[in-house]
């Protein structure tokens, strides 16, 4: 291969990626418009996000071939999401979001005041720390709401300047 380099002989393919098309419905098969979408886990180079049409619609383009995790989140719904296989004539994927829960939270600092402008995000292993996002700031009273949150544990990471970081 080396030597092919060095004479410009060598060749190198580039192969297109496939078209992923897909839908995002409410639990009554309502159409959801402006929800999020990725292909891809979170923070790899290959991570794809798309939001959706009026008529709940998205579609990636140049996805890889092979097993790939899709995930779905949408304002008061909760986040959704699911492996599939990308391949040619793949069925359009498909997801139903229920309600999502309320997370409502106050940052203080020692003496009990609101802390605003802290940084809230999402974090954590296993299938919610590679999939969807979620990521905040404190308001004036040092209080934050995430109305779709999935109803199951999860980590969080609490950052502001001056104070120390917390996490998990």
């Amino acid at each position: 291969a080396l030597m092919r380099l060095k004479d410009g002989t060598h060749v190198l393919t580039l192969l297109r990626g496939l078209d992923v098309h897909g839908r995002v419905t409410s639990d009554r098969d309502e159409p959801i418009a402006d929800a999020t979408v990725w292909s891809g886990e979170r923070d790899f180079a290959d991570r794809k996000q798309t939001k959706t049409d009026v008529e709940g619609r998205f579609t990636f383009r140049n996805v890889k071939a092979g097993r790939t995790l899709f995930s779905a989140m949408a304002t008061s719904r909760e986040p959704a999401t699911q492996y599939q296989t990308v391949g040619a004539d793949m069925p359009e994927v498909v997801f139903r979001l229920a309600a999502g829960s309320v997370i409502r939270a106050r940052v203080q600092n020692a003496e009990g005041d609101p802390l605003a402008g802290v940084r809230v995000a999402l974090e954590g292993a296993g299938d919610i720390g590679r999939t969807y996002e979620f990521s905040t700031q404190t308001d004036g009273d040092g209080r934050f709401e995430w109305d779709s949150a999935p109803d199951k544990p999860m980590q969080f990471y609490f950052g502001a300047a001056g104070y120390e970081q917390k996490r998990n």
